[in-house]
């Protein structure tokens, strides 16, 4: 548990001692003491039994608590190691899991030598037999009832597993004999579900055996599996409660020893809860949980200490109350709720004592659900006079579900109120006191509850199931249920020596003693008054004459068998605090008058113990104190006796009590039982304790030397050894805590019988006038079953070879072969088994054994020869053709009928899906022969490609198209298919793109718009182009050029014509196919130099007359060439002058 431990400095040393406090005080709390490794039994023995001594036991109350611990004492004093430390995991193997695995097996594990056991009873509660104060079947712990049928009903009992009725407890039949040694202490259905039911396992009460956890079932209660939560018995744990968060159904609380923990997946996972208290670690025994039926957030657990813890927030996190923290020592604290009261919470709380003396009554309580964690939370409380919860074992309360003014409060008495708690009276008055009050219900209550919403009111106690109305009256008792359920947990049984004998005792914890006897001319189960049964016997010659034994040695003996009455016995030895709690019997083997008693010492009367006057005993003097076991056996001329004290001391003498001789045992063991050898120096024993490999020991020389043999026993506690007096292979039968076991000197321990649910065996009979051996089971009550013959022969088969047998097909059960069989020295015939699995089809050689009664075996072959010739025949002549469009993933399997094998399944090699035509061929085979068949098989796809678009997008870009997504298309054969085009990528010009589409055998097509859209024009690529200026021409330029976002670079045009030889404005011009752009260059044509006269100096020209006209001269240009010189001057000159050439 995650416990949050928050201290206020002030407080700490305080809330320190206080946990120190809580700490158990093993004289009063003495239950718990096997969690504390440093516990050790002999010494709380001896302390609290020091403590017993002070109480003035004539006071019920003081007896009864008395018995609880004494049970607790019987209980412990076979597991406890021989120093007396209480047993630990590493020395408890069968625990956890493993045990949980050991008791889940199916109750066929209980298999081995031997029959069936038969239950014999008692089935019905034993005839009252003038007992006004009956005494029951066993005790019941828990009632739970099918919310939607009260009808179905299950009930946990101490020792003896889950039962169930559906006639509302007419008829009860058990539900976990697998489990059947568990304790149930509570039982939740689902409400929702009520196939759904859970169990928690263990016996809180009482304490006889710890959880194993919690089980769950399906199916009613058919079948149960473990949850996750479990435990191993080490752990010594208890599951006090088990509820249902309010409105659901998978949200499940369980209260254990130690922690509160919670399931939300219906049982599957387990987490603890936190819990935060002022104190340090303690065993807290959390003991019911509550939650507020006005606010689901509001939950309350109670503890064994007296304290209340609260949560707020659904059971996430729980609290201390600051102000009901509990005592420092046991002090149980049980709650509910109802319905009809829904703001409040109701509780009864255990009573205390000192030596044996009530210090403070136990309570009725009522508290506030809507804690202000103040005293103020307890708004009443009411003195429980008379009540006794024997330290918390017996104590519960219930409030009607439609009346809150009706509570019942239940101990060893039950109580019931009208008005709301103010006061109570006697109900269930087992003792009838006060006299007259209320109506006998056998003591000790364990449940009680209101079925639904009724004030029906189911009762659990150690007597079995009562059931009645809240208002029942002592003229209208309530009703006794109980018959059919086979609970009862005897200490010891007794059986005649007479042939057919149907005479049985049964000396019981909690119930008295059952006689089955002759009465009225009917042999019945009589009630007989012993209080706790712990000792019985029968005379043995004369099966009338009874005894039974009560508590601390007492002694009866009833003369006519109980057949006269309940009471009608001899009181013949009185309680004497110095024997044993359950303190046996025996009878001379020979003698019917003499008998022998533990009773402190072994005490001994001649005459069946004549009136009971101390002169009709004699004490043997055997030096012990408590004997708690005696075997009684013929020496000779004389009697030997073995017996063992409390403490594990065993003494012998072999001259009937006249001396007496410490038996040692083995190193390290403590005797529990003996069975000697008559007239023999054989004796067998069992020993204390988990300690494997160390169960059961033989000796031959009367217990001075050992020898184990425990050969094939679990690392279970032994209860009793027997051995069969009349055999003569050594045949020993053994009760343990897990049912009966069996060996002779030919095997090892073998589990004795079927039919026998997993249930401790506390003792054991043999009648061997009829050769039968009983067994009285702690929690199942007595059954019985043939002995085991001595016997170590096999069989012998009958005819030496067997024949083989042939057939065509099949053998096809035992039923067509003749079962061979065999003849035993003892059994006689014996049938041969085989464990060949049938129908058998191939050739094959089966095994024929013979067991007879003993186990042993012998065994013999036979040659089974199969020989079919035949192969199958197709049941129908001619497949069908399978034609498909796209494929065929499977056809259906074709069959053949074969004369060996019935119907027989074509197979093919072919591989699927077929995606082609093709032939198909079966093959049928019986194994030895094969048949085939073809099948045709056509794919004819006729559908072409659907393009998944139906228009696909047009695409129009400025410069190209690189590529296109390609389109798909689906096929309703090659599904998606993606379509292909003959197109050229780069697309530099508008088109239509064909997109094809094709399975393999069809073909569609779809068109796509390609749009080419060039609209920019090319970019010169420098901003201005140069000036050109020249002397006289220009008679190229470079071309400039541009750059285009399609075409990239683009060259310039112009249409000036070149050379150039004026100046000009040249235009040049940059295209891309569909855009132009232009820029200008300027271009200057600028001479400055004049032409250059051809000659220096013209020569003169003289003339007569006149110069009509004259040579031009010429001058040289550099740019126009030659030049030709022009003048003004007019012709003819007629005068001499001065021409002048330009």
């Amino acid at each position: 548990m995650l416990k949050n431990f928050t201290f206020l400095f002030c407080i700490l040393s305080i809330g320190f001692m206080t946990a120190q406090n809580k700490d158990f005080e093993y004289s009063q709390n003495y239950k718990s003491s096997v969690n504390d490794p440093s516990a050790n039994f002999f010494e709380i023995v001896a302390q609290k039994r020091a403590e017993i001594a002070t109480w003035d036991l004539r006071v019920k109350a003081n007896h009864k608590a008395m018995k609880q611990f004494e049970r607790w004492v019987y209980i412990w004093q076979d597991k406890v190691n021989a120093d007396g430390s209480f047993p630990t995991m590493a020395n408890r193997p069968l625990s956890g899991t493993a045990y949980i695995n050991a008791l889940m097996a199916d109750q066929s594990q209980n298999r081995g030598p031997g029959d069936t056991w038969e239950q014999i009873g008692p089935v019905d509660k034993p005839l009252e037999n003038g007992y006004v104060g009956y005494p029951g079947k066993g005790r019941i712990n828990v009632i739970a009832e099918d919310p939607t049928n009260t009808d179905i009903m299950y009930a946990g009992s101490a020792a003896g597993g889950i039962w169930k009725t559906t006639n509302g407890g007419l008829l009860w039949t058990p539900k976990s004999d697998f489990l059947a040694g568990l304790g149930v202490t509570d039982i939740l259905v689902d409400p929702n579900n009520t196939n759904i039911i859970y169990m928690a396992t263990g016996d809180e009460d009482g304490q006889h055996i710890s959880s194993i956890g919690v089980f769950k079932s399906t199916d009613a209660g058919e079948t149960w599996n473990p949850t996750g939560l479990t435990f191993s018995l080490d752990e010594n744990e208890f599951i006090n409660d088990l509820a249902f968060a309010p409105g659901s159904s998978t949200k499940i609380f369980a209260l254990t020893n130690t922690e509160i923990k919670v399931t939300t997946n219906s049982g599957t996972t387990w987490t603890d809860v936190p819990v935060t208290y002022p104190y340090g670690t303690f065993t807290e025994g959390f003991q019911n949980i509550v939650f507020d039926p006005n606010d689901a957030t509001k939950v309350v657990v109670s503890d064994r200490f007296d304290a209340i813890y609260f949560s707020t927030d659904s059971g996430a996190n729980f609290a201390m109350h600051a102000i009901f923290e509990g005592g420092n020592s046991q002090k149980k604290l049980k709650i509910t709720s109802s319905p009809n009261d829904p703001d409040y919470f109701y509780g009864v709380s255990e009573e205390e004592r000192s030596s044996g003396v009530i210090t403070k009554q136990a309570e009725f309580r009522k508290y506030k659900f809507n804690l202000a964690n103040t005293a103020a939370d307890l708004v009443s409380s009411t003195d429980m006079t008379g009540f006794n919860s024997q330290g918390g074992y017996n104590q519960n309360i219930a409030v009607s579900p439609v009346n809150k003014n009706h509570i019942i409060v239940a101990g060893v008495n039950g109580f019931r109120s009208t008005d709301g708690g103010a006061t109570f009276t006697t109900l269930m008055n087992a003792y009838d006191t006060p006299p007259g009050v209320g109506f006998y219900v056998h003591a000790d209550h364990h449940h009680v509850s209101f079925v639904g919403n009724t004030e029906n009111v189911l009762n659990g106690h150690d007597g079995g199931i009562h059931k009645g109305p809240f208002n029942a009256t002592t003229a209208t008792p309530w009703e006794d249920i109980s018959n059919t359920l086979v609970i009862t947990q005897p200490y010891n049984i007794a059986v005649t020596q007479e042939a057919s004998g149907d005479n049985f005792m049964m000396a019981n914890q909690d119930n008295d003693g059952f006689s089955k006897i002759l009465q009225g001319g009917s042999r019945n189960w009589l009630s007989a008054i012993a209080g706790d049964g712990t000792a019985t016997a029968i005379d043995i010659s004369n099966s009338d004459i009874r005894y039974l034994g009560g508590t601390n040695g007492q002694l009866y003996r009833a003369d006519a068998g109980y057949a006269d009455g309940y009471d009608q016995a001899t009181y013949i030895l009185g309680n004497n605090n110095d024997a044993a709690f359950v303190s046996p019997m025996a009878v001379h083997p020979t003698n019917a008058n003499i008998i022998y008693a533990c009773h402190g010492d072994i005490k001994k009367s001649v005459n069946k113990g004549g009136t009971g006057d101390p002169s009709d005993w004699t004490a043997l003097s055997t030096g012990l104190t408590r004997t708690k076991f005696i075997d009684v056996t013929a020496n000779g001329g004389s009697i030997r006796i073995y017996t063992i004290s409390e403490t594990g001391v065993a003494k012998r003498s072999d001259d009937d009590g006249a001396s007496w001789t410490t038996v040692t045992p083995p190193a390290g063991q403590v005797f529990n039982s003996f069975s000697a050898i008559p007239n023999a120096t054989i004796v067998y024993a069992t020993v204390n304790g988990y300690n494997a490999g160390n169960k059961v020991y033989k000796s031959t020389d009367s217990g001075v030397t050992w020898t184990n043999i425990s050969a094939g026993l679990p690392n279970i506690i032994m209860k009793k050894v027997v051995a069969n007096r009349a055999s003569t292979d050594e045949t020993l039968y053994l009760g343990t805590e897990l049912g009966p076991y069996f060996r002779n000197n030919t095997a090892n321990w073998q589990k004795m019988g079927t039919g026998l649910p997993n249930v401790r065996v506390e003792d054991l009979e043999i009648n061997y006038t009829d050769n039968i051996l009983y067994i009285g089971t702690f929690g199942r009550g007595m059954w019985k079953m043939s002995t085991i013959q001595t016997d170590s022969t096999p069989p012998v088969p009958d005819v030496p070879v067997l024949p083989d047998v042939i057939s065509q097909c099949a053998i096809n059960s035992i039923a067509e072969l003749t079962i061979p069989t065999a003849t035993d020295a003892v059994s006689g015939t014996i049938n041969g088994t085989t464990t060949a699995t049938f129908p058998i089809t191939a050739n094959t050689t089966i095994t024929w054994t013979y067991t007879d009664t003993a186990n042993n075996s012998s065994t013999q072959t036979q040659d089974i020869i199969i020989n079919d010739t035949t192969a199958p025949v197709p049941d129908v002549v001619n497949l069908p053709d399978a034609i498909e469009q796209c494929s065929v993933t499977s056809l259906p399997v074709p069959t053949a009928t074969d004369n060996c094998v019935g119907s027989v399944t074509g197979t093919t090699t072919t591989t699927f899906p077929i995606t082609a035509s093709t032939t198909v061929v079966w093959t049928y085979t019986d194994g030895a022969n094969t048949s085939t068949q073809n099948q045709t098989v056509t794919i004819n796809d006729t559908t072409a490609p659907v393009p998944d678009v139906t228009t696909l997008p047009d695409v129009v870009e400025q410069c190209s198209v690189t590529s296109l997504p390609a389109p798909t298309a689906t096929d309703a054969c090659a599904g998606s298919v993606t379509g292909t085009t003959t197109t050229t990528f780069p697309i530099t010009a508008s088109t239509t793109v064909v997109w094809t589409y094709t399975d393999g055998a069809n073909t569609s097509t779809q068109n796509q718009t390609v749009t080419i859209n060039d609209t920019t024009a090319p970019v010169p690529d420098v901003t201005t182009l140069p000036d050109v200026v020249e002397q006289c021409s220009v008679t190229s330029l470079p071309a400039p050029t541009a750059t285009d976002a399609c075409a990239g670079s683009v060259t310039g045009t112009t249409t000036t014509t070149f050379p150039i030889t004026a100046s000009t404005t040249v235009v040049w011009t940059y295209t891309d196919g569909a855009n132009t752009s232009t820029q200008n260059q300027t271009v200057t044509i600028n001479d400055t130099t004049a032409p250059v006269p051809d000659v220096t100096t013209l020569p003169d020209v003289v003339e007569q007359c006149s110069v009509t006209s004259l040579p031009a001269p010429t001058a040289t240009d550099a740019c126009a060439g030659s030049v030709t010189g022009t003048t003004t001057t007019t012709f003819p000159i007629t005068a001499s002058t001065t021409v002048v050439w330009t």
